[in-house]
């Protein structure tokens, strides 16, 4: 794969640089071709400042790795570099930080931003929390925590202790239940009961968690892994054939949960808020809402599209979707639209 321009590597490019970094990903450079062209700068690079920038980016793609040696590495490379470890964030969005507090806000520029009448129409994440109680995985957590994704089909988003993002999809269905995760066809992977047949959630969440990662990618939002939770909640669910999916690939990526009558009842880490009230930082906020506005384009495409018609959502498919909601900012948008207007 082609190295991008040096000057996506400066410091005159600023924080856009980690901002590139899950587009590179996303057309198929892997964080090992983007921490090798890093390093090839870092050896020309001729004073601090250049070196400084490019340990943020170093940062940034590595934390974008979640296995434990690589996140023991890019602890070191933060502390390298003075990367703050902010609790309430991960270390790539903590480079993206310290980006912006070494280069201010003029060189802090989303790369495609949203459609300032959608941003102003979403409701608050208060709001958007759901009414009753989800599941008893989060037994010791508040609902309002979580950020309701698709009421319909209970996909919800919430960020764990660990500064993980999580998608959610909780299944309520009380009987035997057959897994087949093969599609056939444009027909999305079933799961078969004695009275009938639902959509795999495990196939679900993989695609609603494809649109949130190319929202989150084309704002250009610093790397964050998007995990995949789906629980069974119903203490008379039974997955008949389970452990020839545990035992295979079908389910990699997604981690799975059942609730039984008896046994292990699987907890999970108690969430917290997507923005924190209190005294934050304005770029931390800045981040938060811009996570937040790209789950709630999420929810827009769901409420607007069945994905259940595609057997699987492509990236331009959703950029389709996302067009025809109007949800980005167009190229030479000139025009600010208000709630209110001038009568003739």
């Amino acid at each position: 794969m082609r190295k991008p321009a040096k000057k996506y590597f400066s410091p005159s490019y600023g924080a856009q640089s980690i901002m590139l970094i899950r587009k590179w990903i996303a057309s198929g450079a892997t964080s090992v071709d983007i921490a090798r062209w890093i390093k090839m700068e870092y050896e020309k690079a001729k004073n601090d400042a250049a070196r400084l920038h490019l340990g943020h980016m170093l940062c940034a793609v590595m934390s974008a790795t979640d296995t434990l040696d690589v996140t023991f590495l890019t602890r070191e490379c933060a502390n390298m570099f003075s990367i703050p470890q902010i609790k309430e964030v991960s270390l790539g969005e903590a480079a993206f930080l310290g980006m912006t507090a070494l280069y201010g806000e003029e060189k802090t520029v989303w790369l495609d931003n949203f459609n300032p009448y959608f941003v102003n129409t979403q409701r608050l994440p208060s709001e958007m929390a759901p009414q009753t109680h989800v599941t008893r995985a989060m037994e010791n957590c508040y609902n309002s925590n979580l950020v309701t994704v698709d009421q319909n089909n209970s996909i919800y988003f919430f960020r764990d202790d660990n500064t993980k993002v999580w998608l959610m999809i909780v299944d309520y269905h009380g009987s035997d239940i057959l897994i087949d995760e093969a599609i056939i066809g444009r027909q999305p992977a079933l799961y078969f009961t004695e009275s009938g047949h639902f959509i795999s959630p495990v196939w679900m969440i993989r695609q609603v968690a494809k649109i949130l990662e190319y929202i989150l990618r084309r704002i250009g939002y610093p790397p964050l892994n998007v995990y995949k939770k789906v629980i069974f909640d119903n203490s008379d669910a039974t997955l008949v054939n389970e452990d020839d999916y545990r035992k295979s690939n079908a389910w990699e990526g997604v981690e799975v949960l059942t609730i039984k009558k008896k046994g292990f009842h699987p907890l999970m880490t108690p969430a917290r808020p997507i923005i924190e009230k209190g005294n934050t930082a304005e770029g931390q906020t800045e981040l938060s809402v811009m996570l937040y506005m790209s789950v709630m384009a999420t929810a827009e495409l769901l409420q607007c599209f069945p994905i259940n018609k595609n057997s699987d959502i492509t990236d331009s498919l959703i950029e389709e979707w996302c067009d025809r909601c109007s949800l980005f900012k167009p190229v030479n948008w000139d025009i600010i639209l208000h709630d209110d207007f001038d009568d003739d």
